[in-house]
């Protein structure tokens, strides 16, 4: 279809087998279908919404404030200032915006076994818009960047006192698909502006989405995300991930802002990503449109932008994604990355910017398994002047399972380990496994096929006699991952 908003002529090309005869036209009327709102002293509360199909909103795009991260694109159900509301077993189908719009403060509600498919927007959004409250970004609405927020400490009060706290949320069992149809930064869930304290995402299958599968953007406060299936994601966009966190904070001055976030037993496979420009920005397999496009492009599973802080990533699994399995960005600290299993990225596994104040990065216990030749086990970037013990304090106990005949490899400059940041000049090297262990990395982990149940049909159960269990990776149950009987809400 194509609008002429000159002429005001909507053209529209049917899918094959359509009768336009007979066929029913609609135009939605309202960008909202289900508005609760309260107030600050007293929000709505036990209100239950379930068993609807909810469909045919408008597509509010653009809005005159509009930016690729604020929420602003309309919502079939809107919700600020409640408490103790669920939402739950419905259909949204055909949603101009989003499908679920948690705004500014709310508590402890239930986002449960709902199917939300063809929203133009996100799925389910947490979000707020502040925007002139310090020194830092006044436009978008974001946090400070990891250099201003570790340098300029009478910002940090100010910009935490102006995010609105959203504690208690259980967002569980929905299958969120083909989301974003207008809105291309949508992802299935998001998280962007607030304070999110002891929300719960788990069990959730979503797949084939613009963007991310699961985004946290500048924001604060303990997330679990747990037990989820993503796949087929980022297929509109790049520099992206399955699970995304941008700017998302821990602040110690706050007990409910200081626990860091829970990433676990989630399956997080086939991160496709696609990118346009007049350079590629990063390698990539795949090009399309006479080399105008790229695809596989740019994304990792679990990506962690801009300053991640005290994050627990265990027992997740990551299959088949571009630049890796997990990406650690600058000013990282205080990461945990332990019992995963990552499969089969094109590029490398793990790709470690270990740029600013980065410390205490640990990685044990992990399986990393590839069948590209052309693969590197590790990209590593670092400041001139450091050195990788300076920032990673544990890499050991990991089993390595690279092409058949081919090394485990480094990408970095020749002869070195690492990447430095600054340089014009990047090209792949040679650096081996006993250089890296000479380092105190890995000296007692084990070069060995992990023994995957069934790897060519996604079955990454280990065989009793895996070697990784002698190093003591602990079983993943796959069993418990991904959509639950509706009987099994937590």
């Amino acid at each position: 279809w194509c609008l002429d908003s000159d002429t005001g002529t909507l053209y529209f090309w049917p899918p094959a087998g359509s009768d336009m005869r007979s066929g029913a036209v609609t135009a939605p009327t309202t960008a909202r279908l289900i508005q609760m709102i309260g107030t600050p002293g007293t929000a709505v509360s036990h209100i239950r919404v379930a068993g609807f199909t909810l469909t045919q909103t408008q597509a509010q795009f653009p809005t005159p404030e509009t930016h690729y991260k604020i929420p602003n694109s309309g919502q079939a159900i809107y919700m600020e200032n409640t408490a103790d509301c669920t939402v739950e077993n419905n259909r949204f189908e055909a949603i101009g915006g989003d499908a679920i719009r948690l705004q500014n403060s709310n508590a402890r509600n239930r986002i449960v076994g709902n199917e939300i498919t063809d929203a133009g927007g996100y799925g389910i959004f947490l979000g707020s818009v502040q925007r002139g409250f310090c020194r830092g970004d006044t436009t978008s609405g974001d946090v400070p960047g990891p250099t201003p927020w570790h340098n300029f400490r009478e910002d940090r009060e100010v910009v935490v006192n102006a995010w609105p706290k959203s504690p208690g949320h259980l967002i569980h069992n929905n299958h969120i698909h083909h989301v974003g149809v207008f809105e291309k930064h949508a992802c299935g869930i998001a998280f962007f502006g607030i304070s999110a304290v002891d929300v719960v995402v788990s069990n959730n299958l979503i797949h084939h989405t613009p963007r991310f599968g699961i985004g946290l953007m500048s924001g604060f406060g303990p997330i679990t995300i747990e037990r989820n299936e993503l796949h087929h994601l980022s297929m509109e966009t790049c520099d992206t991930g399955g699970i995304c966190m941008n700017r998302w904070y821990t602040y110690d001055k706050d007990p409910d802002l200081a626990r860091g976030n829970i990433i676990r037993f989630n399956k997080i496979h086939d991160v496709i990503g696609c990118g346009a420009g007049s350079i590629r920005m990063e390698p990539g397999k795949g090009e399309q449109a006479d080399g105008r496009i790229w695809s596989p492009y740019y994304g990792w599973a679990i990506y962690f932008d801009n300053g991640p802080m005290d994050v627990l990533v265990y027992g997740n699994i990551c299959a088949r994604n571009v630049l890796g399995g997990i990406m650690l960005s600058h000013y990282a600290r205080n990461i945990t990355v332990e019992n995963n299993i990552f499969v089969d990225s094109d590029n490398s596994q793990v790709y470690l910017m270990l740029a600013g104040d980065t410390s205490n990065i640990r990685f044990r216990r992990n399986i990393f398994c590839y069948a590209n030749a052309d693969a590197d086990f590790l990209r590593l970037n670092i400041d001139p002047g450091r050195e990788p013990p300076d920032a990673i304090a544990e890499f050991d106990k990991n089993v390595f399972s690279p092409a058949p005949g081919g090394k485990i490899t480094f990408c970095g400059l020749p002869g070195e380990a690492v990447v430095r940041t600054g340089m014009t000049t990047q090209t792949d090297g040679g650096h081996t496994l006993e250089s890296w262990r000479a380092m105190g990395f890995d000296r007692q982990s084990l070069v060995a096929d992990p023994l995957f149940v069934d790897a060519a049909n996604d079955n990454y159960d280990l065989a009793p006699s895996s070697p990784a269990l002698k190093l003591g990776f602990k079983p993943i149950d796959t069993a418990k991952i991904g959509l639950v009987p509706d009987d099994d809400y937590s």
